[in-house]
């Protein structure tokens, strides 16, 4: 009820599952800190961070769990797609036009964009995570 004495509507559930988002948040922050951590430890410049013979466990750890953030993305996109094209309610739908359309954008996105932004010309072409979803993207398209 509220102040005048109506009922109020239930509230709506949200659609999203939680611990999706929770999982893609957790790894959106590890990511922040391995790509900030330069600027972390611009104090202890180091050749190799995964080298523990010549730097420190903080350091190893955080670039050892950024390793974990590339397969858990590609991981959360087949999940994802597989939830949109089977509803909780409601007959099965087909996510091949998305896929394609994000797949084909993050690919471009990587090249022109990223690649370019990284590296100021095309000398060499660095194909790298994003690349790699939108390229699981379109592979779960020829799989569908």
């Amino acid at each position: 009820m509220n102040y005048q004495g109506k009922t109020l509507a239930p509230s709506i559930r949200s659609a999203r599952i939680q611990s999706i988002d929770m999982m893609r948040g957790l790894v959106m922050l590890i990511m922040l800190l391995d790509h900030v951590r330069e600027r972390f430890f611009l104090h202890m410049q180091v050749s190799d961070p995964m080298d523990l013979s010549s730097t420190s466990w903080a350091l190893f750890l955080s670039r050892f769990a950024a390793h974990f953030c590339a397969p858990v993305f590609v991981f959360l996109t087949g999940i994802s797609a597989w939830l949109y094209a089977h509803p909780r309610q409601g007959k099965p739908r087909s996510a091949r036009a998305f896929l394609l359309k994000c797949g084909v954008f993050l690919i471009a996105l990587e090249i022109l964009v990223i690649n370019v932004s990284w590296m100021g010309s095309y000398h060499t072409l660095w194909l790298q995570v994003i690349w790699v979803i939108g390229l699981c993207m379109l592979t779960l398209v020829m799989s569908l």
